[in-house]
């Protein structure tokens, strides 16, 4: 009955101290990210953000005009799927793997059909609405 506690016991200290990141994460970091988790979990939160709150879908009426928009054709992912409203719906979108880079001071717009827009913030607007969520644990 001993060892069968100590085994219990044991299991379930490994198994807390085993640490699951997110699969997004996972992917644009590889290994870094368990070292970017135990050394910084602020910028660890910091990536989760911007994975899912550094862009919405918008329409046109809620777009500045001036801003250049790109055209979703022009992102593909590893296995040549196009970027579309319905990838992006899913609810595990990953930006990075259709190659969208985020700008320092500038949004980044891409037009997915005829009257949806995805509208990515800026790398400032990204930092500052971070700072005022609670993930943010500095």
């Amino acid at each position: 009955m001993k060892k069968i506690t100590l085994f219990l016991f044991l299991s379930l200290s490994f198994s807390t101290f085993s640490q699951k990141y997110d699969a997004r994460l996972e992917k644009n970091w590889g290994d870094t990210i368990a070292t970017i988790f135990s050394k910084s979990h602020n910028y660890y939160n910091f990536l989760l953000f911007e994975l899912d709150y550094s862009y919405e879908l918008r329409t046109a009426e809620n777009l500045d005009k001036n801003l250049p928009v790109l055209k979703a054709t022009q992102f593909k992912n590893a296995a040549g799927k196009s970027l579309t409203k319905e990838v992006i719906q899913q609810g595990v979108f990953n930006f990075k793997e259709w190659g969208i880079v985020l700008k320092q001071n500038e949004p980044v717009v891409i037009q997915l059909d005829k009257t949806t827009y995805l509208y990515f913030y800026d790398k400032v607007s990204n930092n500052i609405r971070f700072a005022k969520s609670p993930l943010y644990t500095k």
